[in-house]
């Protein structure tokens, strides 16, 4: 049966078989192919390895010829380019081959045999050019193998100084793939658009014995008729790299492997007849220069021995196609131009890579020590750009390329002994335009990024504006202008931070002076160049002048810069405002009592303790009391502040006057408010201030520390009672925060935004006076305090505010009068108010959610008289009042509220008609009182 099957099915089976072998056969030569590349480096020292490789490349060039037959009708026509003959005898041309080194061994592949001398033996030949003809001598040409181990051979043609080619002694014909097929031409044709020295060159095509040998790259060869024909001294003398030999000493791990270390690894290829030997001193004086530890002075001198400019241009043209190919490891030609004194490089062997290198990353001796000297990498950036900057350089040098292109690719096409077929030379054409083309762009594109940062340091204390900036930006920047928005007069003087420690001091220099005024506020033309990678300060001095000093609002500090090459704006993104008064006064925190006094002899000390005895004081800059004293005040100070000066205490205070010899701060100049008189930071010892008044202040931002009322207690316990707190321009005529008060028996008047202001604290308000504040008279945050027996009125908005989750603030007593409202609830806070009189304001009593992180306001409201408001209790959505036992004008809900006009006295306390229609229960509850009829309204 199985025979049957067999028999049936005989083709389909050997097909299938077939099929499977091909497969696992095609699998392990794909396998196979993948380990060869991968492990290639390796195999190639493999002997028998080395015994296919014969082999290996005629089964590549026969693959080569099958793809170049597809081109065979491109072939077509007669070539554009010039076509040579040599004619060299068999026994000649077997004794060049004889001499060269075995082409497959070790040492080859290890690429530790170049063509020494001893290899370039020359042989006679002929040499034909149309209709002449010439005895020439010949060799093999090119250090590296892959210019003599393969079928295609470099060559170099010798003629007689009687019968020169083209007035050339010497061509060089250069297997056109070791110079990237044209990329080498096109690396010559912009150095000659920059003015530097090229040898001639052309592609032609060469023809042995009457075989095509394919095409080659010729390039003229170092003589006195080069240098003739390029105008310069022909006396002179250029200086080649002796690769041979630093290649030598790289395989022995040698450290001195730089022609820019060592003079011993120069030759010259032509001399200057002024000397009979060759004389090196030159090249000598130039390596010492760059070895020199003494860098100011060898930076100073190098141009005078190295043409700067013709150097830039020379790096210009590797960088184009990041050819970092050329330098004191190698390839590196000099010319010595004695009519100037100065050496040119002449580039050679650029090559084309497809990298992102810059300048850093050629790790060449001469490269880095020009480009570590920011003046000299800032010339070569600038020379860059100028190529760059015109578009049409680019436009002609890819014409260039391209008629290159046509005009040799017949040649190329016809050339079946280069190493790479038609299908390769071709994607490789392309692909180097296209490196060609965006190296171009990228490099562009290095000069439009910035990522430069700037801190923008004012020091109010001292009006210095310290602009300190860190570049960022590849072409550098330049610091044009500087506009300062300001309502003063001012005289400004801008500072280079000349010895770059970052601080203005006697060694800096002006740089520019100029006056501004709110129509003219910008000084200009700055130029400050500031290179990629600093960190410069410019340092601004304000000298206020006229009658006005409102300062400088540092947000609106403007401060211009330009790319210091392409000249276009730059807007840094990164910028950091400081404003240094901030902290300026931290140290004094910290100080002695004897420090103080001696920097202070206002005051007096004994011991800790730090007093100020009686008289007047003209308080000229800020004055910081230093924490673990105490400060002592004594009746009959009068302190006169300039504008904006504050006294701070980091130490208990106190400060007690007599009604008649008061304790008086006030501002030096009417219209111009001082600062603020802060307590900080004494916890739970306590600062009494009695009879005393404050006037004419206002807020201050002093070691981190923003002092929002004219008088501040922070983190300290606070009695103030029979004082004055009139005429603040700040938030707060007084503000404490996070402590206990007591604020008793005071007058809060004419304060341009609140009167009072607590936050966060405990305690007792009792039996003050507000009026006429422009804000609230009253505004607490967070705090559960008693506000009791306090009359305020005209309040611009609130009487009473609380808020911030301000718990059961018990408020009682009180005359709220003539404010926009009388009290209000906010923010989860939940006043308890009891037994005031609130009347003729907008709205009596208001509930609402101000912060959603919060939510509405609460409270309880009994034994009030609510009368003569255009509304009387009000809330919205997320609030509500509970409202009891209350006199209101209106019949409002609740429990025993009534609605019964109060006789003209209801602002006196005891009236009887009230008496017995309160809540007693809650006034025990509230406040401890016992009462067995309890009244509505004051008590």
């Amino acid at each position: 049966m199985l025979k049957i099957i067999i028999e049936k099915h005989k083709k389909k089976l050997l097909a299938c078989a077939v099929l499977f072998i091909i497969g696992i056969l095609s699998a392990n030569l794909f396998f196979l192919g993948i380990y060869i590349r991968n492990n290639k480096n390796i195999l190639i020292f493999d002997s028998a390895v080395q015994y296919l490789l014969p082999v290996y490349r005629f089964m590549r060039k026969s693959y080569n010829n099958a793809i170049n037959t597809f081109y065979l009708p491109k072939t077509i026509g007669a070539s554009e380019i010039p076509h040579y003959k040599l004619t060299i005898k068999k026994n000649q041309l077997e004794k060049l081959n004889k001499n060269l080194p075995e082409s497959i061994s070790d040492a080859v592949f290890s690429g530790s045999v170049f063509l020494e001398d001893e290899y370039k033996k020359t042989v006679p030949a002929i040499f034909s050019y149309g209709d002449k003809k010439y005895e020439v001598e010949v060799h093999y040409r090119g250090d590296n193998p892959n210019h003599w181990t393969k079928e295609k051979k470099s060559w170099q043609i010798i003629f007689s100084q009687e019968n020169l080619f083209n007035g050339q002694e010497v061509l060089k014909l250069i297997l056109p793939i070791d110079r990237g097929y044209l990329a080498e031409a096109l690396n010559a044709y912009r150095a000659k658009k920059m003015g530097l020295l090229v040898p001639a060159d052309n592609f032609v095509n060469l023809e042995i014995n009457k075989k095509n040998a394919g095409v080659y790259y010729q390039v003229e060869d170092w003589s006195k008729g080069f240098l003739e024909k390029q105008q310069v001294p022909a006396d002179s003398s250029i200086y080649t790299t002796n690769d041979g030999l630093i290649s030598l000493r790289k395989e022995e791990n040698r450290q001195d492997t730089s022609a820019f270390e060592d003079i011993n690894l120069w030759k010259k290829n032509i001399s200057d007849k002024l000397f009979t030997y060759n004389n090196f001193s030159d090249i000598k004086k130039l390596v010492e220069i760059l070895q020199s530890q003494n860098k100011d002075e060898a930076y100073k001198i190098l141009p005078q021995i190295l043409d700067m400019e013709k150097f830039y241009s020379w790096t210009n043209v590797a960088l184009l196609v990041s050819g970092g190919h050329q330098g004191g490891k190698g390839n590196m030609r000099l010319y010595f131009n004695n009519s100037s004194g100065k050496f040119e490089p002449i580039p050679w062997d650029v090559t084309i890579r497809d990298s992102d290198a810059l300048f850093e990353d050629w790790q060449s001796i001469i490269n880095n020590f020009i480009y570590s000297n920011k003046k000299l990498f800032f010339e070569q950036k600038k020379s860059l750009w100028n190529y760059l900057s015109n578009e049409d350089n680019l436009k002609d040098d890819l014409s260039f390329y391209d008629k290159l292109y046509e005009t040799t690719r017949p040649a190329f096409y016809d050339d079946w002994i280069k190493v790479d077929n038609n299908l390769t030379f071709d994607k490789k054409i392309k692909e180097m335009r296209d490196i060609i083309k965006n190296r171009f762009s990228n490099l562009k594109d290095l000069y439009k990024i910035d990522n430069s940062s700037m801190i923008i340091n004012y020091d109010s204390d001292i009006n210095l504006i310290t602009a300190t900036t860190k570049a960022d930006n590849f072409a550098g920047i330049m610091l044009k202008s500087l506009k300062l928005p300001t309502d003063d007069n001012m005289f400004v003087e801008a500072f280079d931070d000349s010895n770059n420690n970052l601080k203005l001091d006697k060694d800096d220099k002006i740089i520019k002076t100029g006056y501004i005024n709110k129509n003219d506020n910008t000084i200009k033309d700055i130029n400050k160049l500031i290179y990629d990678k600093d960190e410069v300060a410019i340092f601004i001095k304000i000298i206020p002048y006229g009658t006005q000093q409102n300062g400088l609002n540092l947000k609106n500090v403007k401060i211009k810069f330009d790319n210091a090459i392409t000249k276009k704006d730059i807007d840094i993104k990164s910028i950091v405002l400081s404003d240094d008064t901030s902290f300026n006064y931290l140290p004094k925190t910290i100080y002695s009592p004897r420090q103080f006094v001696n920097e202070n002899p206002i005051f007096k000390t004994d011991g800790e303790k730090i007093f100020l005895p009686a008289g007047s004081y003209t308080i000229t800059k800020n004055i910081i009391i230093p924490q673990k004293s105490q400060l002592i005040i004594q009746p009959g100070v009068v302190l006169t502040f300039y504008p904006k000066i504050s006294l701070i205490s980091y130490s208990p205070v106190s400060a007690i006057g007599y009604s008649d010899s008061p304790i008086i701060f006030q501002s030096a100049y009417q219209g111009q408010p001082w600062g603020s008189f802060g307590i900080v930071n004494t916890e739970k010892e306590k600062n009494k201030l009695q009879f005393i008044n404050i006037s004419g202040g206002g807020s201050s931002y002093i070691n981190g520390i923003f002092f929002s009322g004219m008088l501040s207690a922070y983190h300290a316990d606070l009695e103030l009672s029979d004082s004055l707190i009139q005429n603040s321009s700040s938030d707060d005529g007084a503000n404490a925060k996070y402590g206990n008060v007591v604020i008793k028996n005071n007058r809060f008047i004419k304060n341009s935004a609140d009167g009072l202001d607590i936050d966060y604290a405990k305690g007792e308000i009792s039996n003050n006076y507000f009026s006429s504040n422009g804000n609230d008279g009253i505004d607490i945050s967070g705090s559960s305090i008693s506000i009791k027996n306090n009359t305020i009125l005209a309040s611009g908005d609130k009487c009473i505010s609380v808020g911030e989750n301000s718990k059961e603030p018990v408020i009682f007593n009180n005359i709220l009068n003539g404010c926009n409202i009388g009290i209000e609830s906010k923010d989860l806070s939940t006043p308890v108010i009891l037994n005031n009189v609130i009347i003729n304001n907008n709205i009596g009593i208001n509930a609402y959610r101000k912060k959603e992180i919060f939510g509405g306001g609460f409270g309880k409201i009994y034994n009030n008289i609510i009368w003569d408001n255009k509304e009387n209790i009000k809330t919205d959505e997320y609030s509500q009042f509970e409202a009891d036992y209350n006199d209101i004008e209106t019949n409002y809900s609740g429990e025993y509220n009534f609605y019964e006009e109060p006789s003209e006295n209801y602002y006196k306390p005891g009236l009887e008609n009230y008496h017995g229609k309160g809540n007693r229960d809650i006034l025990k509850k509230y406040l401890e009182i016992n009462l067995e009829e309890a009244p509505v309204g004051l008590m």
